[in-house]
């Protein structure tokens, strides 16, 4: 009986843990919705068949995949010690994102709505 128990509380603890990896959700009052991938994502630009490292049109290709919108600028970034670059994501559901797009192997490491700074989102992306 106090197997059963102990393996349910392990299995709860592993899928809370999992879904830590997965991503996280950051919201801060009037900065927008931030998801972070931990790790990276590299599944939407597996699915368009492209390798790192990225070229700028080819991270455009994978910020419209991943935020389901037009890709529009883009921005070479260092995002804490690593090059990416950043997309502006346009005609999403949610207002615009800006999409962080990962040089060396394309993996989307962070998704942002910007809150009211980015275009279009003047109603912070409400």
């Amino acid at each position: 009986m106090k197997s059963r128990m102990l393996a349910r509380v392990l299995v709860s603890a592993a899928v809370v843990a999992l879904a830590a990896c997965k991503g996280s959700n950051a919201n801060a009052p009037g900065q927008g919705n931030t998801i972070r991938f931990n790790p990276p994502n590299i599944s939407y630009a597996s699915s368009l068949g492209i390798t790192g490292p990225v070229t700028s049109s080819e991270a455009q290709q994978i910020a419209a995949v991943a935020a389901s919108g037009t890709a529009g600028s883009v921005e070479q970034e260092d995002q804490d010690g690593t090059q990416v670059f950043g997309v502006l994501v346009t005609a999403t559901p949610a207002g615009d994102k800006d999409v962080k797009v990962r040089i060396s192997d394309g993996a989307v490491t962070q998704i942002d709505d910007g809150g009211p700074d980015l275009p279009g989102n003047e109603n912070g992306g409400e």
